[in-house]
């Protein structure tokens, strides 16, 4: 004969402790944000979003979005009860991740360097080369959903 018996007080204590969690909206989304910040620097690592590649710089060396490490590095997160958020301050970030168009304020024309010495333009156009993990429409990078929900989970039954 063979006869199993099982005590629950470990499933108490989980239960227990996921409710607690889930009352404590902050926890999750403390876990929320740093994981959205880690998104975002794999994103930097793959250059890609979500892994679609970025379309590559045209001249240099080195990955796309990194020349200086300045964007990437000045990513940071914060979370509150009711919001997870990444992002930084950098100037030029907007125009990176969701692309567009540059034109000269003041004079008649760009100057930047080029392999082949200087160059004067009107205008330059950047592709949309997300590196946070929500697109230009908003949308969670691909593989972002099961990310957030084993976070989600972890954070539930994590003892704070």
């Amino acid at each position: 004969m063979l006869i199993i018996n099982l005590d629950d007080s470990q499933a108490q204590d989980t239960l227990a402790q996921l409710l607690k969690n889930a009352t404590n909206s902050r926890v999750i989304m403390r876990s929320f944000a740093t994981e959205l910040e880690t998104m975002t620097a794999d994103n930097f690592d793959s250059e890609s979003f979500g892994g679609q590649a970025w379309v590559r710089k045209a001249f240099g060396g080195g990955k796309t979005l990194t020349d200086t490490g300045e964007l990437k590095d000045s990513i940071t997160s914060s979370a509150t009860s009711h919001t997870a958020t990444v992002g930084t301050n950098v100037a030029y970030a907007r125009i990176h991740h969701f692309g567009g168009t540059i034109t000269p304020k003041k004079k008649p024309h760009l100057a930047f360097a080029t392999p082949n010495g200087f160059a004067k333009v009107k205008s330059v156009t950047l592709p949309s080369r997300p590196f946070l993990p929500v697109s230009p429409a908003g949308q969670l990078q691909s593989d972002g959903d099961r990310r957030l929900i084993e976070v989600a989970l972890s954070a539930l039954t994590t003892d704070t």
